[in-house]
């Protein structure tokens, strides 16, 4: 049940996170093919999470973890129905060129969808945390985590756009790397906070940290920091200087590595949420 969680969890924030990257951009310059596609993308993991979930939730849960993090999907489940019934409003409405109905449908799954993280967020706690701060932390943490790895997947997409359609404007490409670049150093800033506070609360409470479980936690934080934050920071500044100079297809091909690495970045960083609590 705790690969599900995790599964459900990534898959979530990455549809969430794909209807939140759109909102920047002009579906009138674009066209409303690039956004029928994307939120057809997002539909479509809300529905592959929800069944994956419901499916597993069949089984009889005895695990403390799985039983806690049940109730904080059930918390949310009903906004993210809501969140994908809109959607397929919003994909209805394209079909008759509804414009200013599409975008008050897109933004309104959005807001379902921002509702369903703070609800996500609300009720996770971590020793290493002061509760004050614990609620402001945990909701910046799936935010961030979800338009990291919207924001990548929706800039690729547009990338791979400039392929076809090589006479539009770069700037729709400029604004997408430059907010992947501020999402991907914010979630840089917060991991290396929320670090220094897990690491003050193990020294603090006399934790082993050669045991087995802290040795392996920390080859798992390594991989996350190595490849999930580091790499994906390194690679939004070569995007950035590639769409500078025009060069669309040598940025999409970076963005396919960026997108990789994220997705696995942020896989660890999950499995590091459910596994310890820790949000990092």
């Amino acid at each position: 049940m705790i690969g599900i969680v995790i599964f459900f969890l990534v898959a979530v924030h990455l549809a969430l996170g794909m209807l939140m990257s759109l909102l920047p951009i002009s579906q009138r310059l674009l066209g409303e093919r690039f956004f029928r596609f994307n939120a057809a993308i997002s539909l479509f993991l809300l529905a592959v999470a929800e069944f994956v979930y419901r499916s597993a939730e069949k089984t009889r849960l005895s695990h403390e973890k799985a039983l806690y993090w049940k109730a904080q999907i059930d918390g949310a489940n009903p906004w993210l129905w809501g969140c994908g019934t809109l959607l397929a409003l919003y994909l209805l409405s394209l079909r008759y060129r509804k414009q200013g109905l599409s975008r008050i449908l897109l933004i309104g799954a959005c807001f379902s969808g921002a509702v369903a993280l703070v609800l996500l967020a609300s009720g996770l706690q971590s020793p290493a945390i002061p509760q004050s701060l614990g609620r402001v932390i945990f909701t910046l943490d799936l935010f961030l985590s979800a338009l990291a790895l919207g924001s990548v997947v929706i800039c690729m997409i547009l990338g791979h756009w400039y392929l076809i359609d090589t006479g539009m404007s770069v700037k729709h490409l400029k604004v997408m790397a430059a907010i992947f670049i501020a999402v991907v150093s914010a979630r840089s800033l917060l991991g290396g906070y929320t670090s220094f506070l897990v690491w003050r609360d193990l020294t603090a409470s006399g934790t082993d940290l050669l045991s087995n479980f802290v040795l392996i936690t920390l080859v798992f934080y390594g991989q996350r920091v190595l490849f999930g934050l580091v790499a994906p920071l390194t690679l939004s500044w070569m995007i950035w200087q590639t769409v500078k100079i025009r060069s669309t297809q040598s940025a999409t091909g970076i963005l396919y590595v960026a997108v990789v690495f994220v997705l696995f970045g942020e896989l660890l960083s999950h499995y590091l949420l459910v596994s310890t609590g820790y949000p990092l």
